[in-house]
């Protein structure tokens, strides 16, 4: 996930009886939501519905309290998972030409997406260092410009370890 995103966070109770109970949601140990869930015999579903506010990984653990005497095995009554919440993407804006990206740092700009500006020579030429940024837009940059290195490891980069890249045309690409 990424910061700002909202989720559903689902409990899935399976149980032998009917019941009801009161379903405890914490968040790294802090109360984070509950609801009086009538539980059905089978399978259970319930959403907890957050927002990813903070980088970082938050442990969930959800803890079923019945309020009835037919809970006899109370030990599988809680259970935990965690998600992980990157900052927001990070792009590489790759110029052929200084200001060639000023619309494109415009749009990502008006998004809320960060950003990092290179010229074809500045880009990372070390794949673990490219891989600091979620794409890599290329505006009006030519093969040439770039070589036969660098592009070997943007097709690296997307084929092999899923990343995005855009490439905007312009007189000196394609």
């Amino acid at each position: 996930l990424y910061k700002g995103e909202d989720y559903d966070i689902r409990v899935e109770i399976n149980s032998t009886v009917e019941t009801k109970g009161i379903l405890r949601l914490y968040a790294n140990r802090a109360p984070a939501g509950s609801q009086e869930v009538q539980i059905q015999k089978g399978r259970n579903v319930f959403l907890f519905r957050k927002t990813a506010e903070a980088a970082g990984t938050v442990v969930y653990e959800a803890e079923l309290e019945t309020l009835t005497s037919d809970d006899t095995f109370r030990q599988n009554n809680r259970m935990s998972s965690y998600v992980r919440i990157e900052g927001p993407p990070v792009v590489a804006l790759v110029e052929g030409q200084e200001e060639e990206g000023r619309e494109l740092a415009k749009i990502m700009k008006a998004g809320g997406l960060e950003f990092r500006r290179f010229t074809p020579h500045t880009l990372p030429d070390q794949l673990d260092e490219m891989m600091k940024f979620d794409a890599i837009v290329l505006a009006n940059v030519g093969y040439d410009e770039l070589g036969r290195e660098k592009t070997e490891l943007l097709d690296n980069y997307v084929k092999s370890m899923g990343r995005g890249l855009l490439v905007t045309g312009g007189d000196n690409s394609y």
